[in-house]
């Protein structure tokens, strides 16, 4: 719907009559001519920071070309950007077309004031001003937010001081000596046997003696059987009706505008969609499986431990003389020494074995027991 031009009134500070038609410049009551800093209004407390659901403004008080014409201001006037001016030297509020003031003959161009105080400059009014101040003040930096946070959540700020203080205990370097108290060790040897055994697979492998081959059930593979018909309940927004409102500008030269938008308004609606869906079956895929002997080198599952807790470390080959087809494939061992402080490092044999009790390390470790360095001293 198109915008309307409705009127606007103001209050005469003088005599105190009220409700004066806004294209009117004096009172009609006491003469007196509008003072300069008038505020006009709709009847009825309408307010234009507010959004009816209908027009507020009676037909009576919609204005038209020619009621506007008569008091010397145009339709396109009314768009809030072309508002009275003040004259600097009277006082007087004149019509945005007017050149001259209309009380005292002034140049428009020499006065700076606009209806409500706005400068022609571009300056805000004051009021502006201390709001737009206001929120350059909130454009807080990362540093001023958080430490904002701390401040308003003193207890969250508390936990994690504490939290920061214990992980820096906790993992906090320092040195201290160490004494080699004793040594341990362990050794193991696995055995393997070269014999033949039974397999079965879907290829012979090279040496293997087919001794007999069946058809039998490879894989599955999905078949579609059928199709099921299956019912979805699914939603979709439809029109359900429009939805008018209407808010109120100041034009700044007596009169208001009317806005009034219509909006589509929409509801959930439910319904029901089909659709097909493939049923699958499972169908065996048949294939020939070859049983066969193969001569291979199997674990026998025998070992051959050794351990001590000496500096004398050997491998126990009491399965020693071996058979032909008997063979020493996989050899583990692993080597310790007990510091003073009662805890155990493993160490590769080169360097276990070249140390000796007494022997005393100087570790850069923490209260968790991680060992960050370690420099040999000596005895």
């Amino acid at each position: 719907m198109a915008d309307k031009v409705v009127k606007g009134y103001w209050d005469c500070p003088y005599c105190n009559s009220r409700e004066i038609d806004g294209l009117v410049d004096f009172c009609p009551n006491c003469g007196v001519h509008k003072p300069k800093d008038v505020k006009y209004y709709l009847k009825g407390n309408v307010t234009t920071n507010t959004t009816y659901s209908k027009s507020q403004v009676p037909d009576s008080d919609v204005l038209s070309e020619k009621e506007l014409e008569k008091a010397g201001i145009s339709k396109e006037e009314c768009d809030g950007k072309h508002k009275e001016w003040v004259c600097d030297f009277c006082g007087s509020l004149n019509n945005w077309a007017d050149n001259v003031c209309s009380s005292c003959g002034s140049q428009k161009d020499e006065s700076d004031t606009l209806y409500g105080g706005e400068k022609k400059s571009g300056e805000e009014p004051a009021e502006q001003q201390h709001t737009a101040s206001s929120k350059d003040k909130e454009q807080l930096s990362v540093w001023d937010k958080i430490k904002s946070f701390f401040v308003k959540n003193r207890k969250a700020a508390a936990i994690v001081t504490v939290i920061i203080a214990v992980l820096s205990v906790m993992f906090f370097p320092y040195k201290k000596v160490v004494t080699v108290k004793s040594f341990a060790w362990e050794r193991n040897i696995s055995l393997e046997e070269y014999r033949t055994v039974q397999e079965s697979d879907w290829n012979v492998p090279e040496g293997g003696r087919v001794y007999d081959e069946k058809t039998e059930i490879k894989s599955y593979v999905s078949v579609v059987d059928h199709y099921e018909t299956v019912w979805e309940t699914k939603t979709r927004e439809v029109f359900d009706h429009n939805e008018t409102s209407t808010t109120y500008s100041d034009n700044g030269n007596g009169t208001f505008t009317e806005h009034t938008t219509t909006t589509p308004v929409y509801r959930t609606e439910t319904y029901q969609e089909s659709h097909e869906e493939p049923v699958y079956r499972q169908d065996p895929v048949y294939a020939t499986k070859y049983y066969y002997d193969i001569d291979k080198w199997v674990d026998t599952g025998n070992d051959y431990p050794s351990s001590g807790k000496d500096h004398k470390p050997y491998w126990n080959e009491d399965y020693k003389p071996m058979a032909d087809n008997i063979r020493d494939t996989d050899r583990s061992e692993t080597y310790t020494v007990k510091l003073d402080n009662g805890k155990t490092q493993e160490k590769s044999y080169s360097e276990w074995k070249n140390m000796k009790i007494g022997d005393t390390k100087e570790q850069t470790t923490c209260l968790v027991g991680i060992v960050y360095s370690e420099k040999d001293l000596g005895k």
